[in-house]
């Protein structure tokens, strides 16, 4: 039996992967009110992508697939806007939409990421290669990611995310490594993605 649980819910423009820090900054008064209850509860909610439509307001389409945020600080502002810190911690898929007042929520599913096998190793040490080319890339084109090696976990899971999120990736690429079946698939595409980014800083540096 799937377990669920009913989690607040904030979709927006960017995608958020498990380890990665989101900062957030909430005016609307829905999002205020939701920031009392997770103070008071948790400290959690959901993050999902909004495929097309706004951001704030109206109506919009959103990915199944996001990441449970935990709030890691905050501070409230004398307008009454408050600045708040959240990582990313677990991945979902949300199993239904509920009542959008006070503010957006829905039942969802937490998603465990399965061990990486051999190969799933090897696309890892293939994609931590392509980071480091892609920094030195990124540096040619004027860019300030210094001279060191990528610093990654020691979890190679942990290590996936990190490098999609080095990697400069769009956010429907994320949400692919977000929603990707296994931790092979997941290290695959990653490899692959940060294949495709060197490739195309090089053509951006003329570099065949």
């Amino acid at each position: 039996m799937i377990a669920v649980r009913e989690l607040p819910m904030f979709p927006l423009g960017t995608v958020l992967l498990p380890g990665s820090v989101l900062p957030l900054y909430l005016f609307e008064p829905r999002y205020v009110e939701m920031y009392g209850d997770i103070v008071s509860g948790d400290r959690e909610f959901g993050v999902v992508l909004i495929e097309r439509g706004p951001a704030a307001g109206g109506e919009d389409v959103r990915f199944d697939h996001g990441t449970i945020a935990r709030m890691v600080g905050s501070a409230t502002h004398d307008d009454g806007t408050i600045s708040i810190v959240t990582v990313g911690t677990r991945r979902i898929r949300v199993e239904s939409w509920l009542d959008p007042a006070p503010y957006p929520s829905a039942l969802v599913e937490t998603l465990r990421d399965d061990p990486l096998s051999e190969i799933g190793v090897e696309f890892i040490d293939e994609g931590v290669e392509l980071l480091g080319r892609l920094k030195i890339l990124f540096s040619e084109l004027g860019a300030d990611v210094g001279v060191d090696p990528p610093q990654l976990s020691d979890d190679p899971i942990a290590a996936t995310y990190q490098m999609a999120q080095l990697a400069g990736l769009q956010a429907i690429d994320l949400q692919k490594v977000l929603e990707a079946e296994s931790s092979d698939l997941r290290a695959g595409l990653v490899r692959d993605l940060l294949e495709d980014q060197v490739e195309l800083v090089q053509l951006q540096l003329g570099i065949r």
